[in-house]
């Protein structure tokens, strides 16, 4: 039976914002609970899958380790963020041992249906919010009942460290863990095509905390050079009987059921997906499923642009528009305000989440497609390896040009894995 989370309301008692320039501000989070506990996943070698063309199943393990804790859990209000490849939630004490077999579920389901090493681990608020680096939480609100969270601070790059420092922060696979419950996770739609030219992703870490102030600065500038164009749009929503995605969580659906309990699970899964099909093509009612509706909630309810100590956007660009992003980029970077990564598709990719679609509850998890927020991070990765410290005094004549120099923000200098796919 799930567990009940209605005492740990955390996040559900936070005020919510419904602008997202407006949570940007540090005034707009709260600290996390030090009891509650921070879960990061992440896909190991995803640059292999992408080379692969096997994104999208990256995409998918990502959200469900998402559904899966969410369900297990009764579905409270927790916060979580996706990033591509993973995800990270926090977790109350009492539904630490419900989640954590959760993503041990999520491990087994990659392993088997994909080939994949899906890491998931956990660490106390405590830990990863001391020595300064903090971990505050704002909401979000996307609609009624639909909201997204946001997180500021070092504290999930801290956390990655120490999980990375200690193998034994990991979850073991048992040999036979039960399959997850992923009920309300769908990867039907097509990928969803570029109207403008090109889908951006990027990624924006800023050298100095706080960086929210930062961040809504580059956030309008950014929405201003793109002309505001999210990559969702009713221009872009294709649903295909059949598609590579519909397979995708078809094999994850079924895992673990053999015989009659399999065929009546995929024959269901293959009747709703057919129904929503016929719906959309037909543009009409079917049953309590308007489309419509459902559409114009889908454009609203997706998480392409969030903050979870960096700014990610995906945005859909003509040629003019990516160039002024780049150039607004480059000139911040110059001056050693942010580190940031990129990635040019021609598409993205979208994986829902709809735990009560007929009460216009459902939120959809947007990246790049081709790797997406992944490249984008390796991007990023390798310019703070690699980039001198700006703001520091540029070598003169006589001086040496090749010895490297520290990032602006120490605490940066790790490799956030917590904050990066």
């Amino acid at each position: 039976m799930p567990v009940s989370a209605h005492a740990d309301s955390f996040f559900a008692d936070l005020s919510a914002g419904t602008a997202f320039e407006d949570l940007l501000d540090p005034a707009a989070f709260r600290p996390a609970p030090p009891e509650w506990s921070v879960f990061l996943t992440d896909v190991a070698d995803s640059t292999s899958a992408i080379r692969a063309g096997r994104y999208r199943e990256v995409n998918f393990l990502g959200a469900a380790c998402i559904a899966a804790v969410l369900n297990a859990c009764g579905r409270p209000n927790l916060p979580y963020a996706f990033g591509g490849d993973g995800a990270v939630l926090l977790v109350p004490p009492a539904l630490h041992s419900t989640a954590r077999d959760a993503l041990i579920s999520v491990v087994a389901l990659a392993r088997t249906t994909s080939g994949f090493k899906l890491r998931a681990g956990a660490v106390p608020v405590a830990e990863c919010a001391g020595g300064g680096r903090d971990l505050g939480v704002a909401r979000l609100q996307l609609a009624p009942g639909v909201d997204l969270a946001l997180f500021s601070g070092g504290g999930l790059l801290e956390a990655d460290r120490l999980i990375k420092a200690d193998p034994a922060r990991c979850f073991p696979e048992p040999d036979h863990p039960p399959p997850p419950n992923l009920e309300g996770l769908s990867c039907r739609w097509e990928p969803l095509a570029s109207l403008r030219g090109t889908m951006l992703s990027l990624l924006v870490l800023p050298r100095t905390r706080p960086g929210e102030h930062l961040c809504r600065t580059l956030y309008r500038s950014l929405r201003e050079a793109s002309g505001a164009h999210g990559p969702v749009s009713l221009g872009n929503l294709r649903l295909r009987l059949g598609s590579h995605g519909a397979g995708v969580e078809r094999r994850a659906l079924l895992r673990g059921f053999h015989g009659w309990r399999g065929l009546a699970r995929a024959a269901t899964a293959t009747a709703q997906l057919t129904a929503t099909w016929l719906a959309l093509r037909l543009n009409r009612q079917i049953g309590p499923f308007d489309p419509r509706r459902y559409l114009d909630e889908t454009v609203q309810q997706t998480d392409s642009v969030k903050f979870d100590g960096m700014l990610r956007m995906v945005v859909d660009t003509n040629p003019d528009e990516e160039q002024q992003i780049l150039d607004l980029l480059a000139a911040s970077h110059q001056r050693g305000e942010i580190y940031y990564g990129t990635h040019r598709s021609s598409s993205a990719l979208i994986t829902c989440w709809v735990p009560a679609v007929f009460e216009g509850r459902h939120l959809h998890f947007i990246d790049g497609a081709d790797g997406g927020y992944a490249l984008a991070a390796r991007n990023l990765k390798e310019q703070m390896r690699g980039a001198p410290d700006l703001r520091s005094p540029q070598p003169g004549p006589g001086d040496p040009q090749d010895q490297p120099h520290a990032p602006a923000d120490a605490s940066y200098s790790a490799d956030p894995r917590g904050l990066l796919p």
